[in-house]
């Protein structure tokens, strides 16, 4: 594992144009840090997305090893999209932007898991409340060419 994974989740919705590419509960992968941005990967999004956003919209997460190895449904990071409240006893109650870890999957529109900040609570949840986070992917060298050629006096 890289030592250096540093991994955010926008919690104030970004001002900047050039934060076009991120929303609030959007997670990111770090690349480098400026003075006042952070040049980051979108991990809410298939392709890679590459872009700077401003350091006070996030809050730096840890995740657990595990879940960056998962590419399946289960054991997986995900993010509400919009609130679950109106639960019924056993479901997992949670607002829009919560982080929340599957675990196992009930039938193909429910999930069981927990939150990732508070592994006690557990509940079922639907899948069209919540986005898979794609920490599987974060290896963007296979995107982008950081070797830098050297220079000739």
């Amino acid at each position: 594992m890289n030592n250096n994974l540093r991994i955010a989740q926008i919690v104030n919705q970004p001002s900047l144009d050039s934060d076009k590419n991120f929303h609030q509960g959007d997670v990111l992968y770090i690349l480098y840090e400026l003075e006042d941005k952070i040049f980051a990967n979108n991990l809410m999004i298939d392709s890679p997305i590459f872009d700077f956003v401003q350091k006070d919209c996030l809050q730096f997460l840890h995740i657990p090893y595990y879940l960056i190895q998962s590419s399946s449904l289960l054991h997986s990071l995900y993010v509400a999209s919009s609130d679950f409240t109106e639960c019924e006893p056993g479901d997992l109650r949670f607002i829009k932007s919560q982080l929340i870890i599957a675990e196992k999957s009930i039938d193909e529109n429910w999930l069981f898991g927990k939150y990732l900040n508070d592994a006690t609570i557990k509940g079922i949840f639907p899948i069209t409340h919540v986005r898979k986070v794609n920490l599987a992917d974060w290896d963007v060298t296979k995107y982008v060419n950081f070797d830098v050629p050297t220079r000739q006096a």
